[in-house]
């Protein structure tokens, strides 16, 4: 190892330890290339020079043709979405509101004489995840067909793309004629910085710099979203579930993690519902720990925001940027697509009910419960991780006593399935019903219950009814 590299690592480890930049980057590129003395010095050149401009703002090592490494850095930002490359002489750019259909986000504009580009970010409760989806805007008069679907939706010109990088999030990149051959390259310099999905509701602002982890994470009463911010520290998003959330009254018990307490309590609103706001204090007399802002959906929906004390001129508009997700699916359960059934199970009842901290809606086709054949789905949110089922005793799990439980894998999924035989009056006489139910968590905060309930003496027992079909429909 030469005299160079070591003052290098040990200036790399000193320097650059808040860039999210590792010290032995030096080693990882050149053991990867085949021009290993050509390479190291082109990486320790542009490392040297990444060292150099630490006090600069944001910048990434991005590997280019062959073994060249450049630095990149931020050049803008809007709503979540770092911009990483712009054409030379794009310097001073203007923020506007934009709208595109029913869906309204924000743009920066670069202009530089007949020269000029637009950025647009969407975030939207709509339901966004494909070339289809972007296609159903009708947002260009001739725009040519993506090759798959999810990938982008261009003009016949090529100076107008949009694609959903991620379910939620649309993005939009429009250029003058003679920038065109830069569309492609701007586009790829795109980096979406933060997801907003909460189970069903989703955050479509946040100011410039905050950042989110993709992980949700389930608490006492619902599941939340944290993010953070260097020099502005964090703002949780809870989405609250069950009787914890039946009204304002009830959503302000907190389960607190410590000796927090809620005071100077005062009525706002948001977009029309009223909600509530006040301080977050440690203990009697502690110190300040922001403000929370928290309203009801409906009943059994909650939203609380906490957020630090210096994002209070921001409360207002992340609260009024938090939207439920539409579901574009023909038949759904709570917003969760159906299974698809033979046509001759009519559709029954909707039921819904609240548990402490659990939302559940059942659909039923068939014969009523009790009556004869049918299928069920039930989508229960909650505060449900990977590995709840068996810590709590929820009711979809044991409301009938005779069933045998064991873990099992339906449809490609693992989760806990329940068999049952029970003898029940049908058409006047004693009739055998033999049931099946499977429970799984599809993400953190969603359960979902597929139960079938078939009569062996009868012509329309339904025995065809496969659970792992109907399990792997509903994904």
């Amino acid at each position: 190892m030469s005299e160079l590299e070591v003052e290098l690592r040990r200036a790399m480890a000193e320097e650059t330890a808040e860039l999210r930049i590792s010290p032995d980057l030096v080693d990882r590129v050149v053991r990867g290339s085949q021009w290993r003395r050509r390479a190291r010095a082109k990486v320790v050149a542009a490392a040297i020079a990444l060292v150099a401009a630490a006090g600069a703002g944001p910048a990434y090592l991005v590997a280019t043709r062959g073994d060249e490494m450049v630095v990149e850095d931020v050049r803008a930002e809007v709503n979540g979405v770092e911009i990483r490359y712009l054409p030379e002489g794009l310097v001073r750019w203007e923020r506007a509101e934009v709208a595109l259909a029913d869906l309204r986000g924000e743009a920066l504009r670069w202009s530089d004489g007949d020269r000029w580009a637009e950025i647009s970010v969407y975030r939207t409760g709509r339901q966004m995840e494909s070339a289809m989806d972007v296609l159903a805007l009708n947002a260009m008069p001739s725009p040519v067909e993506p090759r798959k679907a999810d990938g982008p939706v261009v003009s016949s010109d090529g100076t107008d793309r949009l694609w959903v990088p991620r379910p939620g999030v649309l993005l939009r990149v429009t250029t003058s004629p003679s920038l065109k051959d830069d569309l492609d390259r701007i586009a790829g310099g795109l980096r979406v910085r933060w997801t907003g999905d909460i189970g069903e509701v989703r955050v479509t602002y946040m100011p410039d710099g905050w950042r989110s982890s993709d992980e949700i994470m389930p608490f006492s009463d619902g599941i939340a979203r944290r993010w953070s911010s260097d020099e502005a520290g964090e703002i949780t998003v809870e989405v609250v579930y069950g009787l914890r959330a039946k009204d304002l009254k009830t959503l302000q018990g907190v389960a607190w993690p410590t000796n927090e307490r809620l005071v100077d309590l005062r009525r706002t609103s948001v977009r029309g519902t009223a909600a509530a706001e006040g301080r977050v204090v440690g203990g009697e007399r502690g110190p300040d720990k922001g403000l929370m802002r928290l309203w009801v959906v409906r009943p059994g929906l909650g939203i609380r925001i906490w957020a630090s004390s210096s994002t209070a001129g921001d409360m207002q508009r992340i609260s009024e940027g938090i939207e439920l997700i539409s579901t574009t699916f023909s038949e759904s359960v709570d917003g969760m697509r159906a299974p698809s059934l033979p046509p001759e199970l009519r559709k029954g009842d909707e039921t819904r009910e609240l548990g402490p901290d659990w939302r559940g809606t059942t659909r039923y086709w068939g014969d009523r419960p009790g009556d004869g054949a049918y299928v069920a789905m039930s989508v229960y949110r909650g505060p449900y991780s990977q590995d709840w089922q068996g810590a709590k005793p929820e009711p979809w799990l044991a409301d009938i006593p005779t069933a045998e439980k064991q873990q099992a894998a339906v449809g490609g999924v693992a989760g806990t399935l329940l068999t049952w035989s029970e003898t029940r009056r049908v058409n006047g006489g004693p009739r055998l019903l033999q049931g099946r139910r499977f429970v799984w968590t599809a993400e953190t905060g969603l359960a979902i219950a597929i139960t079938t309930v078939v009569d062996a003496a009868s012509s329309t027992a339904y025995m065809t009814l496969d659970m792992d079909t109907l399990v792997h429909d509903v994904q």
